[in-house]
Parts: structure tokens; sequence; C-alpha cells
């Protein structure tokens, strides 16, 4: 499906009563830059599940390996749809001031400064949530009647100010608003012990979502992309998704997640380095084991035949 086809497609679900998207010129919130080599083969149903996750107001939780676009895929469908999108990666550290805000003096008396999942809220833009599954149970459990409700109409805030009055904030729900998150792990526990500093969820958290998984681009997509991100031919493109792929089908015995990312860089230092120096910086931060196993892919004459250094 090409890209105006996607576009046609979203669109289409912006046509709901549900859904009243501005147009990019009226639009105050920011709006992800369309990427016009972005690849979309292969994402037909993942970008189904989003648009129907969009329209009807649904909290989406999107899960899959590092590097393959999750938050990508959802800044261009925000910027198909002229949608705004505010996003911040999360940490065990996260508190509620860091979602919601804080309540600071000034000389006028007490106001509420509000962050990013607030901004969001209030101006209707689409929260994306990075590495959820890094925010502690307690601090979500904060979020479950207002951003993660899809029936939350108010947001209110009190405190006590430097007079000994109650002041008190009250913050509308827009209706275009809408969560996402993203992660590596489904909030159920890292059984590869790949991810670490995640933790498990609330099965009420989880209850909030709808769960979308992406996995890795089919094969050609990954060739494509890499022949446009990398710039290197075809050929070579073909052999390192190739080993990306036997390295992917091994996963449960090595301890190396060979996403899109990488790929991409290793496609880079080829080209800027060659063969042998790219692939050393490839084994850089890998275990002698996992060196191992990588390296005899790349030797193996099925997986990277006949390589070719760069002129």
């Amino acid at each position: 499906m090409s890209n105006y086809e996607f576009q046609e497609k979203l669109i289409g679900f912006g046509k709901s009563k549900k859904l009243k998207i501005k147009q990019r010129k009226k639009h105050i919130n920011p709006i992800p830059t369309f990427d016009d080599d972005y690849n979309f083969d292969g994402l037909d149903e993942v970008m189904e599940e989003i648009g129907w996750s969009l329209k009807e107001g649904e909290n989406i939780f999107l899960v899959g390996p590092p590097g393959v676009g999750k938050t990508t895929l959802i800044e261009q469908v925000a910027s198909l749809l002229d949608w705004g999108l505010i996003q911040a990666s999360c940490s065990a550290n996260m508190s509620e001031k860091d979602i919601f805000g804080k309540w600071i003096l000034t000389k006028e008396g007490m106001e509420f400064l509000p962050d990013f999942g607030l901004l969001g809220y209030r101006k209707g833009m689409i929260v994306v949530f990075n590495e959820f599954d890094a925010l502690t149970p307690e601090v979500i459990f904060s979020m479950h009647d207002n951003l993660l409700s899809t029936d939350s109409q108010y947001l209110a805030f009190s405190r006590i100010n430097q007079n000994n009055k109650p002041v008190s904030v009250k913050i509308k729900r827009n209706h275009n608003y809408r969560f996402v998150a993203t992660a590596n792990t489904t909030g159920r526990g890292d059984d590869l012990q790949l991810y670490h500093g995640t933790n498990i969820q609330n099965e009420a958290t989880l209850d909030r979502m709808t769960v979308i998984k992406m996995d890795y681009h089919p094969e050609p997509t990954e060739i494509k992309i890499l022949v446009i991100r990398a710039r290197i031919d075809e050929d070579i493109a073909k052999k390192m998704v190739r080993v990306a792929n036997e390295c992917r089908s091994i996963q449960d015995r090595i301890g190396f997640i060979f996403s899109l990312r990488k790929l991409i860089l290793w496609g880079k230092w080829y080209r800027r380095i060659g063969l042998e120096r790219a692939t050393q910086k490839l084994y850089s931060g890998l275990s002698e084991v996992d060196a191992e196993q990588v390296s005899n892919l790349i030797k193996d004459p099925q997986s990277f035949n006949a390589i070719i250094e760069p002129e």
C-alpha cells in the first residue's frame, strides 16, 4: 500500500464524529514532519489497528523490538492526520510531577505549570510515553482515572497557598486527546533478560490499553530502507539483512538484538570505513560469545558470500 493510500485510509478515520482534527494551517500544536522516505510496506495490519484505536479513542500500547520504528510510525500517522504530538522518554525516576506538572510560586501567587501529559490532554494532542514499561506501577496508578481513562472529562489539582488558603485548577479534556505508549515488553516481564530496567505492570493498567504488536519489517522492506538510509548497493543490503535475520532467529541464545537501527548504522559504517572495520565496530559492544556467533554468520557463504568493499 502506498503512502498516499495510507493517508486516504487514515483520513477516512478522521471523518468520524468522534474525531475532528483541525487543518494544518490552523493547528497550533506541534505536528511531526512527514518523512517522504518512510516505508509503510508490511504495516497494513498495524496501521489498521492504530487507525481504529485513534478513531474510537482507545489507548494504544505499541510493543515491539528496539529500533523497529514504533515511535516513528506514530509520528508519521500524526503527520498524515495533521495531528499535534508530544512525547517523552520514561524512566524509573519519572514522577507524577514530570507527567502532569507542578505548582510554582509567582508574583501573583501559586500557579500550576502543566507538563507534557497535561498539555496534550488539554490541547488535544497524541501523547506518547516511550519506554512506558520503565515507569513504576505506582506512578502509572496516578494516570488510571485521567490520562488512561477514556471517560475522563476533567482533571483538577489543588493545594494550599502561601496564605494558607486553598487554590485549585481545573483542566478540561480536549476530545482529540489520545494516549499512546511504546515499549519493548508487554509489561509482563522480560523473559529473555534483554531489557533491563523495565518493570512488570499492574493488570489494571494493561487492561486500559489496546496492545498492538509491531515486529521487524519484512526482508524486502528492510533492504529498501537500508539502501535509502545507509546509501549502499542493494546486493550488500540484501546480505546485511540476511545476517540480521539469522541473528534474530537465534535471539533466545544470544544477548544481542540486531535492530533495524543497528542494521542501518552497520551499513553506514560499511560505506565509510569498509566491511572489516565496520564489523569490528559492530562487535565492540558484544560479549566474546555473541561476537563469535555473529562473526560466524557473517563469514558463512550462505549469509554473506563474496562481500565487496565499497569504492
